[in-house]
This record gives structure tokens, sequence and C-alpha cells, in this order.
């Protein structure tokens, strides 16, 4: 069995800049990728040819993998302890996708955490009946990896939170339903996906949730799959709910790939309108972990 491909960021001390490009976060991925159609190990010319079929021009994508990131690996840590933070990325989604979000929030006195999710290791979802199977299995991955987060040094165990983006913040309220002692669930955005986004989250309202914040971008409303709907985060009348709602952005702005294309030049027209967008998402799941975790 090949465990899930990890990357945990934490408050670092200032040192010798050798910033780790976004290539190496997709070959972190790609350790754990289930297998091509041909049954071959992905690889970096595989998720080139991905983007490519995806419309992304070939020089953006090589611009992209060359990028630096801020973090560094193998920094020394700096004193002290600090908030964990898991994140649950989308059903497909793996380290890569979060890295962006990892950085910041470590940026900013927080130690964090991602692993792949099922759907990148090979899960499928052929109807409604399998949500509820994968979101436990990733509920239950979820907190495997927060209490290896917990026993990290410099870790503030009594101080945690778990943030979900697309089908991932099923797990997280799964993982929230399970552990009361995690603190404010962050979603980013709502679990838009083409099965039915309630399916086996009923434990969720009996539960007695901390805080929830729901980053909403409008774009999504447009799409003719299936509409917003926020009955569940509605229901949960015993939290204190938070919703953002960020006009211009889409359901893929708020992974790496978002920040990508607004900063890329050569991944096509974007600008300072968008990069700011988006870093008031990322500014408000800073702040929201902020007010209830300290």
């Amino acid at each position: 069995m090949i465990e899930p491909a990890t990357a945990v960021w934490y408050p670092a001390q200032r040192g010798v800049p050798s910033p780790t490009r976004y290539r190496d976060y997709v070959q972190l991925a790609l350790r754990d990728a289930a297998p091509g159609p041909d049954g071959k190990a992905r690889t970096i010319d595989g998720y080139v040819a991905f983007l490519e079929s995806k419309g992304l021009p070939a020089a953006g994508i090589e611009a992209w993998l060359a990028a630096p990131m801020t973090a560094v690996r193998d920094a020394a840590p700096a004193p002290g302890r600090f908030p964990v933070v898991v994140i649950a990325p989308g059903f497909g989604g793996a380290v890569h996708d979060e890295a962006v979000l990892g950085e910041f929030l470590a940026s900013h006195g927080y130690l964090v955490a991602v692993e792949s999710s099922p759907g990148w290791r090979g899960r499928r979802m052929a109807s409604d009946a399998d949500v509820l199977p994968v979101a436990r299995e990733q509920a239950l991955q979820l907190a495997a990896l927060l209490d290896r987060l917990r026993t990290r040094a410099g870790a503030d165990g009594s101080r945690s939170a778990v943030v979900g983006y697309s089908f991932g913040a099923r797990a997280a309220l799964l993982l929230a339903a399970q552990r009361p002692e995690v603190g404010p669930r962050a979603r980013e955005p709502g679990g838009r996906h083409r099965f039915q986004r309630r399916q086996g989250l009923a434990a969720c309202r009996r539960a007695r949730p901390g805080p929830v914040r729901h980053a909403d971008p409008p774009r999504l409303r447009r799409r003719r799959a299936i509409p917003p709907d926020f009955t569940l985060l509605d229901s949960l009348k015993k939290a204190r709910r938070m919703r953002t709602l960020v006009p211009g952005l889409g359901h893929f702005d708020l992974i790496t790939l978002g920040i990508a294309r607004a900063r890329v030049p050569e991944l096509g027209p974007s600008g300072p309108e968008q990069v700011a967008r988006i870093e008031r998402v990322l500014e408000a799941t800073r702040a929201f972990l902020k007010e209830t975790l300290g």
C-alpha cells in the first residue's frame, strides 16, 4: 500500500533562501498518483500533457512549473508552539493544489499539512452511493494526519482546525462531527460536485460543530450542473457560521492554479485585480483561524 504523499509547512527561521519550485510539489504529489490509463506511473510529462489538454499553453505550464514558491525545504523551525491546521483537498486534489494556502498559513504562524485525496490515488465514484464512503475515507485520513501533526515539535495540539476545499469540505465536516476537539471548519468553496451535496452528512447536523466559514465564488452560480445549496450549512444551528462572497472568482481559482493564472503572464491575461480577489480569500481564511484559534 502506498502512503499518501504529504506536505507539511511550519513557521521557520530566516536563513539563506532556497525556495521550493512548483515542480517540486507536483513531483511530491506524483509519488502516490493513480497509474495512468496505460497502467504506467504518472510523470511530469504526463501532467504537462494533461494541462495542455485543458487548454493551458505549453509556455505557461513550463513557466508555472519553474515558478519559485515561498517555502524552503528543511528550513530550521521557528521557536514556539503553533496551532495545527489540516487541509482536505478536493476529490482529485493533492498537495500541489493546496501549496499556496499551506505556505500562506504557515507564514502567519500555523503548522499546516495536506495529503493526497482518495480520488488522486485512484478512488472512483460511480453514483451517489459512493459519496459517503469516500467522504468517510477522507475523514479518517484527515484524522490520522491531524494526530501525526499534533505530535510534531512546535505543535500546539490544543488548538486545531481543518480547511476543506470542494469535495474535501464533506470530509472536513465529518471529521468535525467525529472529533469535537477540532476547532473551526473553514470551507473553500462549498462542495460542488455532480453528486448530491448533502449525501450522508446528517451526522454533521447532530454534532456540535465549531465556527464554520464558507467562501463562495459567485461565478459558480452560473454553472449548469449544480446550483449552490447551503441547506447543510444553514442547518448547523449550534455553529457560528460566516459566509464570504468574493465576486469574480471561479471554483478553480481557490487552488494553486488560480493564483498561478493570476501571476504567471504566460498562462494568459489576468492581472492585479484577480490576485487581489484570491488574496482576499486567503486573508479571510487567516483572519477566521486567528479569531477562533488565536
